[in-house]
């Protein structure tokens, strides 16, 4: 039936984005503990100490564009096909547009050097409240000729200030 059908296929995607097996995140300072090391388009972000763990977090205050810093800085080798669990945990301290998201995002370069951004894990900002949630989902890239990947938390545009924290894929 098509309830174990789609079971298989998410069996079968979560079993890709595992196969990266690098033993660790592929996001670097996830944390934020090195404030924005490793990160590159933090924007009007800052450091807060507001952590969900460790001692620091990224806030962003209702960004006038989508905010979306990239980790690692530099991209990691990734191949068309493949799939990747990433996931944050996000927090709201402020909601300005009730409508606004938040989710989690994978970048894509490709050999020819274009990129494509594949967002998903959408929620609503003001469903997020204030303590932490977790932000999380299975992206599988459709663009082909993927080369390299990188990884990031994503916030629409003027939508809310966020914290965000423990981000890894």
């Amino acid at each position: 039936n098509a309830a174990v059908a789609a079971q298989q296929a998410a069996d079968a995607a979560w079993g890709k984005a595992l196969s990266l097996g690098h033993g660790g995140s592929l996001v670097a300072n996830g944390g934020f503990e090195a404030d924005f090391t490793d990160w590159s388009n933090p924007g009007a972000a800052t450091i807060v100490s507001a952590a969900r763990a460790g001692a620091k977090a990224a806030e962003i205050a209702d960004p006038a564009a989508n905010w979306w810093p990239t980790s690692p800085a530099t991209w990691v080798p990734a191949s068309t096909g493949l799939s990747y669990y990433v996931e944050c945990f996000m927090r709201r301290t402020a909601c300005t547009d009730d409508l606004k998201e938040v989710g989690v995002l994978v970048q894509v370069r490709t050999t020819a050097g274009g990129t494509a951004t594949h967002v998903a894990g959408r929620v609503k900002a003001v469903d997020l409240g204030s303590g932490w949630a977790q932000v999380a989902a299975i992206i599988t890239p459709t663009t082909a000729d993927v080369k390299e990947a990188r990884f990031a938390p994503w916030v629409a545009a003027q939508s809310s200030t966020i914290i965000v924290d423990d981000v890894m894929a």
